[in-house]
């Protein structure tokens, strides 16, 4: 705040202040995009390396295609683990012992109907 007071506040122009608003938008557009590749590339790759035996550079490419080429079942997979994750965070973060279990046999359910053989 006091950065943002320092920059935009008293002796800025109104126009200066509402050029922030783009700085910002276009800050989390790319924070988007950046957690978006990584929850791609982060969602198969340790059972690729861990079952398939392929290296972690090949594991996150591979990670990312697949998911791009699912990415409609990714996208509302990922929202049922949040609405889980949500629900799970209501009695103090208990729920979570219950949660991660089934959200990690659940990872690894679309792992091996995506990756069958």
């Amino acid at each position: 705040n006091l950065l943002v007071w320092k920059l935009f506040g008293p002796g800025y122009s109104a126009r200066s202040l509402m050029s922030i608003g783009s700085y910002l938008s276009f800050a989390m557009i790319l924070s988007l995009i950046i957690n978006a590749t990584w929850a791609m590339a982060m969602s198969f790759s340790v059972p690729l390396i861990v079952l398939r035996k392929l290296n972690a550079i090949e594991a996150l490419k591979l990670s990312i295609q697949a998911a791009l080429a699912n990415i409609i079942p990714m996208l509302v997979y990922f929202l049922m683990v949040f609405g889980v994750i949500l629900i799970a965070m209501i009695p103090f973060g208990l729920g979570m012992l219950i949660a991660m279990p089934v959200i990690f046999c659940a990872n690894y359910a679309v792992f091996s109907s995506i990756f069958s053989e």
